[in-house]
């Protein structure tokens, strides 16, 4: 959920949401000595996020295409339990394992876009879109980065 709030050429969105999501892996069992399974419990995530983007919109000389750079800043929170892998010995005993999950973690993320309309005829190319992105994730116990990069041709 968000709202766009244009001021002339530059927005600023603020966003809320949250997601959530339930995975099942089968057991894994260990060939090496002294043997056994992992069984993993089902893993729940359930993440709430809020974020504030600022874009400002750049018309080039063309008329027809814009670049528009933006940063975003988002701050997470899964609120679902910690998962749990159990070790199932060879003698059947049980050893549970709980790992934590992400917990609260930000994101800083820098880019911009670009979008082109273009005169076409009979089916041709309408418009090119373009972006690039890059995305830093981060909180005590966690550090990850991605670079990402879009084209879109519509005809």
């Amino acid at each position: 959920m968000g709202y766009a709030f244009s001021f002339d050429d530059v927005s600023v969105v603020p966003t809320a949401g949250f997601s959530y999501s339930r995975t099942v892996a089968d057991n894994v069992t260990i060939d090496a000595a002294p043997g056994g399974t992992l069984q993993f419990e089902d893993v729940e995530n359930m993440v709430g996020f809020a974020s504030v983007s600022v874009a400002k919109t750049y018309i080039l000389p063309n008329e027809t295409s814009a670049l528009q750079p933006f940063v975003t800043a988002t701050l997470y929170n899964d609120f679902a339990s910690d998962p749990v892998v159990n070790y199932i010995a060879p003698s059947l005993a049980v050893t549970p394992t709980t790992t934590t999950n992400f917990g609260t973690y930000g994101e800083f993320s820098a880019g911009v876009n670009y979008r082109n309309i273009l005169d076409a005829e009979d089916g041709g190319l309408r418009e090119v879109s373009a972006s690039i992105r890059g995305d830093l994730t981060f909180n005590k116990d966690l550090l990850g980065g991605r670079i990402t990069a879009n084209l879109r041709l519509q005809f």
